[in-house]
């Protein structure tokens, strides 16, 4: 190539660029002015139009087809989401090159070039080039490949070819629309499946999860596979879509373009998760930045309610089409004892003698009859499009009507409400059934603690206690089985789960102002004053249990007493007990461990005692020393040991122990002692808790500066999380250190030999002499980093146990523990217990601490402890 023809071809080039450039400039600028998507993916796009067939012309390739015999010429067509017209800023540039079955060997040079050509201009190709043949016997087989083909777009070359390909992706020689329909479907349920099943997850993809823009788009690959038109308005003339429903999927995937196109630009490149590291910049982006935490969960209200809005009328437009292109399908049966009402495939119909929607009360009672009929799968499309169109005449009288709510309470006795009320709300109901349920429809809480919105939240909550009136659950929920089927109205626990949240967004006290919504809507109803006080009052105090047994010494009688003061009898600790721990597993999966399920059993059987003995007849700790001294005497004579040797070990213990620990804990402290075989060294002693990694290890050993951090270092590095720690010293100046801890590594190795590798860490370890803690340095994850907040250090002065209480609330971080107690170590400090709570990115850890001479800490203690604290947090970030 000569120089001038060289430089020909870099201006050229150059020229395309500016063109790329120029366009982007002007879709981003349009965007920016509109806050609107559309019209800029659609720029964008005809840009890259332009640039692909000018370089597919300027190397001539129809003519090199031609003058090598080819019968048809090549064609260039764009696929996939850039084929349906549109182009994100972060987007992959789907093409196929399609050639005739006889390809020219000469073509293959130039299409390498038209490719290279392509990516020098920084055009991100997701390419393929197959002849007819091979692309054929592919897409028959393949689902993606086949779907990208129905959004095949002629750029250039073979107009032939490319009729070609479009009656056969029409044909049957393709995939029937029954096959592809069952296919979609099976897409859907597997990529729901890989996150959650839920709409809901806090930092969704908009592309890929429950609701996104893949599910939209799947719905028009369906209909235009189905009926040849997939367009909304062509659905709706189809009568396969109301104008309304049409609307309202138009609107919400119109908010999740806008959102993407938005986030691409702000990240510089293909991201479509909502992190949360971009929500607060988005929300900015959108006008809705009112405070980090409010716009950010305004602008996420928006599209969970969208992906809401897609799922649900997804689901119903998916269902209709499947009863057109499967009628012989169809056989509907009466359901027995419920006239207007059938079977079809396992789905509730309407049958020919229904009398239609013609009251409020009659939009809930198909409802009622999923949840009396555990066998059905679901509802009709046929009852769903009559609702759908009942629910704009009738709708707004469902909060009015008496006997609709009836209704309500009528599926809560039923004891399994949870798939009829979740269906109720999907479709749009139950908020209007209860209309402060539809102001937390969507509405997610800014932090780690929470990973669902706060309806879906409230669903899964119903779906727990379900599950504890189920004769056959698993064995771990034993106990909630034995409590769920005393209490003596399930609907009421079930209405104190619906309205435990439903305040929260409002400002103020939720629990109290949910307290209220509860009261009002009872009492309309007209239930007896009693109920109403007791849903109540479970509203209002729904974060008493879990927060008496996270945050307090549940092992004190007077902590216990207060508890049970402020529960005041035995039905409300059991519905308690039951609404606690099915919200805990509702809020995050990861939450629930077998120290929180012990947590609450211990509670709730110490404030029964209480009860039972009576709130004005305190257990005072000489009552608890006995009993705990009598229970765990039986236990190890039981197991063989001798009444001697076990008095001998207990005359070195410390008051305090009896009433600390529980019976259990004694023996098994007191078994390790005795069964210890080398007393001058360092005791160790492991032993598996319930479930789900639950830990509980002792050490006894001679008191040092500094046991107390090398334990905590050692169990950091070993990725064990320090729950709660009781440390004690013995007359002997022996020290009993107790630590509860979960293990991350729990899946990775057998419980037996993860207790070893524990004992033998620590043995090493507390073997130096003088101990060394050495702290880890382990990075904080992803979404711990994006929340970050100053330290809150507090202390209050225990006159009773010589001691003072450290409470520090700061961000959440690996390793915090570990730093702590080198700040305790630094300030020459005892520590007496922890209990480490730990609310998403949020740690609240109190702990009991002396001067090294065993006194409450000074104001000048305090000042030196909070200065070592900051400084050796702030290494955490």
């Amino acid at each position: 190539m000569t120089a001038a023809a060289a430089e020909g071809m870099s201006s050229y080039a150059q020229a395309l660029k500016q063109l790329l450039q120029d366009a982007s400039a002007r879709a981003d600028a349009e965007f920016a002015a509109s806050r609107r998507a559309a019209g800029a993916i659609k720029r964008r796009a005809a840009a890259v139009d332009a640039v692909l067939c000018d370089l597919w012309q300027s190397l001539e390739i129809e003519a090199v087809a031609r003058a090598a015999g080819a019968v048809e010429a090549p064609a260039l067509l764009a696929t996939g989401g850039y084929g349906s017209g549109g182009l994100y800023p972060g987007s992959d540039i789907d093409i196929l090159v399609l050639l005739p079955e006889q390809t020219p060997a000469e073509l293959d040079g130039r299409i390498r070039s038209f490719l290279a050509a392509a990516w020098d201009l920084g055009l991100e190709l997701a390419q393929a080039v197959r002849p007819w043949d091979d692309l054929r016997n592919f897409a028959r087989e393949d689902l993606s490949g086949y779907t990208s083909l129905l959004d095949a777009r002629l750029l250039a070359g073979g107009e032939a070819l490319y009729k070609r390909l479009q009656a056969w992706i029409r044909s049957d020689d393709s995939w029937s629309p029954a096959r592809f329909l069952a296919g979609k479907r099976a897409e859907l349920q597997e990529r729901w499946s890989r996150q959650a099943d839920t709409a809901h997850n806090l930092e969704p993809n908009l592309k890929t999860s429950r609701g996104g823009l893949r599910d939209l788009r799947t719905l028009e690959w369906v209909a235009r596979r189905s009926f040849g038109k997939g367009r909304l308005k062509d659905l709706v003339a189809l009568g396969h879509l109301e104008p309304d429903e049409a609307r309202s999927l138009e609107a919400a995937g119109r908010w999740l373009g806008d959102l993407r196109y938005a986030l691409h630009r702000l990240v510089g490149r293909r991201e479509d998760r909502l992190l949360f590291d971009h929500q607060p910049r988005l929300a900015q982006v959108f006008g809705e930045d009112e405070g980090l935490h409010h716009g950010v969960e305004s602008l996420m209200q928006r599209y969970f309610r969208a992906a809401q809005t897609i799922d649900r009328i997804g689901e119903q437009l998916l269902l209709r089409i499947e009863d057109a292109l499967l009628p012989s399908l169809r056989h509907p049966a009466p359901l027995p004892d419920a006239p207007g009402f059938a079977i079809d495939g396992q789905r509730l119909e309407l049958s020919t003698q229904h009398p239609g929607f013609a009251t409020p009360e009659s939009l809930v009672e198909p409802f009622l009859w999923l949840a009396r009929r555990p066998e059905l799968l679901g509802l009709g499309p046929g009852l769903l499009r009559a609702l759908a169109r009942a629910r704009s005449s009738q709708g707004k009288a469902l909060a009015r009507s008496q006997a609709a709510q009836e209704r309500l309470i009528d599926i809560l006795r039923t004891r399994q409400p949870f798939r009829a009320l979740s269906t109720m709300h999907r479709h749009g109901l139950l908020g209007l059934l209860i209309p402060p349920f539809a102001n937390v429809s969507g509405r997610m809480q800014y932090d780690l603690f929470h990973v669902y919105t706060v309806d879906q939240h409230t669903l899964f909550l119903l779906r727990n206690l379900e599950q504890f009136f189920q004769a056959d659950g698993p064995p771990e929920l034993s106990q909630e089985r034995q409590l769920a089927a005393r209490v003596r109205q399930p609907e009421l626990l079930f209405l104190a789960a619906l309205f435990h949240d439903i305040a929260k967004g409002r400002g103020g006290d939720h629990s109290e102002l949910g307290a209220k919504d509860a009261r009002r809507y009872l009492g309309k109803l007209g239930f007896a004053a009693a109920d109403i006080d007791l849903v109540a009052w479970l509203v209002q105090s729904h974060l008493l249990m879990s927060v008496t047994a996270q945050k307090q010494d549940i092992q004190d009688p007077d902590v216990v007493r207060r508890f049970a003061v402020q529960v005041g009898d035995w039905e409300r600790l059991e519905c308690l007990y039951l609404l606690t721990g099915a919200d805990i597993r509702a809020t995050n999966p990861k939450l629930w461990n077998g120290w929180k399920a012990r947590l609450l059993s211990d509670l709730y059987r110490a404030a029964r005692f209480q009860l039972r003995r009576g709130i004005d007849q305190p257990v005072h700790r000489q009552d608890r020393i006995h009993a705990t001294r009598l229970k765990a005497l039986e236990a190890l004579t039981g197991e063989g040991a001798l009444f001697n040797v076990v008095e001998s070990v207990w005359s070195d213990f410390p008051d305090q122990s009896f009433w600390r620990y529980t019976p259990d804990q004694l023996r098994w402290l007191t078994q390790s002692i005795i069964g210890s075989a080398r007393p001058g060294e360092p005791l160790v002693a492991v032993r598996s808790v319930g479930t789900e990694g639950t830990r509980e290890v002792f050490v006894r050993m001679a008191d040092q500066h500094g046991i107390f951090a090398t334990i905590a270092s050692v169990l950091d590095r070993l990725d064990l999380s320090v729950q709660s720690a009781r440390i004690m010293t013995c007359r002997s100046g022996m020290t009993l250190d107790t630590f509860q801890v979960i293990d991350m590594r729990a899946a990775e190795i057998d419980a037996f030999s993860r207790n070893i590798e524990i004992q033998m860490a620590l043995k090493m370890a507390l073997a130096r002499n003088p101990l060394e803690p050495k702290l880890a340095r382990r990075k904080a994850t992803r979404e711990q980093r994006h929340f970050r907040f100053s330290p809150e250090i507090s202390f209050d002065a225990r006159g009773e146990d010589r001691a003072t209480q450290l409470a520090l609330v700061c961000p959440d971080r690996p390793g915090l523990l570990a730093r702590v107690a080198r700040a305790f170590l630094d300030c020459n400090l005892r520590v007496h217990s922890a209990r480490i709570a730990t609310f998403g990115e949020r740690a609240e850890d109190f702990f009991q601490i002396s001067t090294a001479r065993g006194e409450a800490l000074a104001e000048d203690d305090c000042e030196r402890l909070r200065q070592a604290l900051l400084a050796r947090t702030e290494e955490l970030w």
